[in-house]
């Protein structure tokens, strides 16, 4: 039973919107899913709270205990998501020990990118204690038909980390999925664009964590 974290220090990035609706897409696999919040804003929790009708379980875990606490549940779920806190706080730190898989969000902006080298650090500490812990980046709100710059292509090398194959581009279904407490799992059409990049991304989460 994976643990896979979303972790970004940047605002913006679509760190709860790959979480939830990744977590989604497992569930609509045929897996039991658990949804945790770690981020003191809440923005899972707020989102969970507009359907009362929302199928995915959530526990909210934003306490540096989150490490111990996600033990308790461990077992109970084939995969956990947690949509991590957004600084590199003691709650990352204890998050990162958690996982078995860390996918960073970014933009491909050289800015969204040079704020993640503390991230990044805090992986390779997280790696001293889980030798197999594993991460990716996964780039966002990309702007179909458009090349990430030379810079920003060279600075997410230097990361030494994978970059995924898939992508999360600008889309306001988005937004609007998520504004009714939904997915766009809910609100698309099965075989729409959103839909099937959330689901090759959880596809290659899959590959990645074998």
């Amino acid at each position: 039973m994976p643990v896979i974290s979303i972790l970004n220090q940047k605002g913006g990035s679509g760190k709860t919107t790959i979480a939830i609706n990744l977590a989604r897409a497992y569930q609509l696999m045929g897996h039991s899913v658990l949804l945790i919040d770690s981020d003191k804003q809440g923005s899972s929790r707020d989102w969970q709270s507009v359907d009362e009708n929302n199928p995915l379980p959530l526990l909210v875990l934003d306490q540096v205990s989150i490490d111990r606490d996600i033990k308790k549940v461990i077992g109970q779920y084939d995969y956990i998501i947690i949509d991590g806190s957004p600084q590199a706080t003691e709650i990352a730190t204890a998050t990162i020990k958690a996982s078995d898989f860390i996918l960073i969000p970014m933009q491909p902006s050289p800015f969204d990118l040079w704020a993640s080298n503390n991230l990044i650090e805090l992986i390779e500490q997280g790696r001293t204690v889980n030798p197999k812990l594993k991460a990716g980046i996964v780039l966002t709100r990309l702007v179909k038909n458009t090349k990430i710059g030379a810079e920003v292509g060279q600075v997410i090398s230097d990361f030494g980390l994978p970059v995924l194959t898939s992508n999360i581009c600008q889309r306001t279904c988005y937004p609007y999925s998520a504004s009714l407490g939904k997915t766009v799992f809910d609100t698309e059409r099965p075989n729409s664009e959103p839909v099937k990049e959330i689901n090759s991304l959880a596809n290659e989460i899959n590959e990645l964590i074998k």
